[in-house]
Parts: C-alpha cells; sequence; structure tokens
C-alpha cells in the first residue's frame, strides 16, 4: 500500500493524501474562476483536473504547490489539461526526491493560443517522412516544397507555416537532429508514457510551432506559454515560472509556495497522538 508521511511524521495512506489533494484543487475553486477565460468556467476546469487526479495516480503523489500551480497556470492560459484536444498534459516527475507537478503544452493548445492573438490567420505544421519529395529555400526567394509519399518511413523534418492577418507568410523547417537535441532536454521524454512517445508526431509539430512564433508577433498568453513550456530545457523548474499573480493566490489560499509538504488533513490532526 503507497503511503506517504506528514510534517509530524506519521505514516498516510496514498488514498487519504488523494482526498486531500483532490480537496484543495475543489477549495481553490473559486480562484481558478478568477484566472479562467470567458469561454471556460471553472466547473468545468477542477472537474478536468480531478479527473486527471483520478487516471494519473502519480499525480496524486505531487507537492500541493506544484499542483495547484501548474492548474492555475494553464487556467489563466485557457488550457485544458489532459483531455483529447491535447491543449495540455499534467505530468508528475521526481525532482531531487520530491514527486511535482510540471506542465506540458500541446500542439493543440500552442495553436490556439496563437490564434486567439487575433494577428495570424492561418498556421499549421507537417512532418515529412524519409521519402517524401521535399526541398526548401530561405533567403530572399523563399520557397517550400513538400509532396508526401504516403509511406511511413522515419521521420526526417518537421515544417510549421503561418499566414498572418496582413498577408505575410512565415516559415521554419526543423531537422531530425534539431528535434531530437530538445527532446533530450525535455525533462521525462524517456518515459513510455510521455507525449514524446505516445504522440510522437504532434510533439515533432509542436516543437517547430513553437520555433515559429519566435518570428511572429506575440501575444502574452503565448510569451507566457513558451517560457514554461521551455522551462525544463534549460534545466529550470517549471514552479519557478509560475507569475506572480499564481504565486500570490497559492499564498493567500495557504499554501507554501516554496514548500513541498502538504498542509495536514483535519483527520490527519485529529489522529495525531
Amino acid at each position: 500500500v503507497m503511503t506517504t508521511t506528514t510534517n509530524s511524521g506519521q505514516i498516510v495512506p496514498a488514498s487519504q493524501r488523494r482526498r486531500t489533494l483532490a480537496s484543495e484543487l475543489v477549495a481553490l475553486k473559486p480562484e481558478i474562476a478568477k484566472a479562467l477565460p470567458k469561454h471556460l468556467d471553472s466547473e468545468r476546469m477542477t472537474r478536468i483536473a480531478l479527473t486527471a487526479l483520478r487516471t494519473t495516480p502519480k499525480l496524486n503523489e505531487c507537492s500541493l504547490p506544484s499542483f495547484l500551480g501548474s492548474v492555475l497556470t494553464l487556467a489563466q492560459l485557457g488550457l485544458e489539461p489532459n483531455t483529447p484536444n491535447g491543449h495540455a498534459y499534467l505530468i508528475p516527475r521526481r525532482n531531487h526526491g520530491t514527486m511535482e507537478c510540471t506542465t506540458m503544452i500541446g500542439y493543440e493548445g500552442l495553436l490556439d493560443l496563437v490564434y486567439r492573438g487575433g494577428k495570424v490567420a492561418l498556421v499549421y505544421a507537417h512532418v515529412v517522412h524519409e521519402g517524401d519529395v521535399f526541398d526548401y529555400d530561405y533567403g530572399l526567394n523563399r520557397n517550400l516544397i513538400h509532396k508526401p509519399t504516403g509511406d511511413d518511413g522515419e521521420l526526417t523534418h518537421v515544417y510549421a507555416v503561418a499566414e498572418l492577418t496582413s498577408g505575410h507568410k512565415a516559415f521554419v523547417v526543423l531537422t531530425r537532429d534539431q528535434v531530437l537535441k530538445r527532446k533530450l532536454s525535455a525533462q521525462g521524454a524517456a518515459s513510455a508514457r510521455s507525449p514524446w512517445n505516445t504522440h510522437e508526431d504532434e510533439m515533432w509539430k509542436k516543437t517547430a510551432v513553437r520555433a515559429l512564433t519566435k518570428y511572429l508577433p506575440r501575444s502574452a498568453d503565448v510569451s507566457q506559454a513558451a517560457a514554461f513550456d521551455e522551462a525544463p530545457e534549460y534545466g529550470k523548474r517549471q514552479t519557478a515560472m509560475h507569475t506572480h499573480e499564481t504565486r500570490a493566490t497559492l499564498e493567500a489560499h495557504g499554501v507554501d509556495v516554496d514548500g513541498n509538504e502538504m498542509p495536514e488533513s483535519d483527520d490527519e490532526q485529529q489522529a495525531q497522538p
């Protein structure tokens, strides 16, 4: 039976820890409502996060600040985690002995943020397989040609294209080596459950779109999402990327943002000798 330890050293079953983490999430619902954009409601966001706790058991072992901070950050971005729409993923990872909840922005989530800025009319990405007809030129006369053969050979390139509302177009191409270098920098990419392995094509395309956003008009949401998503690649903890607003909200909620211990539930306090 999986257990955890409270501040007093008492052993607490994992089932009780799950209830505590879930109850803290429910208690935070009013703050989630304040953070969400108008197209989402706190009831749905809370329900989705609770579902993530049930379907990804390891999330229940995560520190309270990292889990609530990740949910609040996604609420601010208006992205739903761990759903079929592929907007974002809540991923448990062990960091120096402490399980932390980290966030990965999905391909569809990044596209959603780019479109919300209102200055991009169209953006898309495609992977290139070995055997495809593929050629591109940078410089004054930029050109891109891709004719898929239909064969699912090894992935060799990925590219992203954007057309601005002004009519201007931009594209970026990444080679296999460039993508794999980014994958190696991503925390947890070696895990069989990582989106890098379960949704490889989508992660390649997201990597290309993220590279393309550096050449596009960037909204505050896209900039925040990019910084948050890139944090592990530069050796930074995502918990340190939370906005001042998120940090203040968690502290007002009684969460020790710089700590890792979960507050004890009433049941835990009553059970102490």
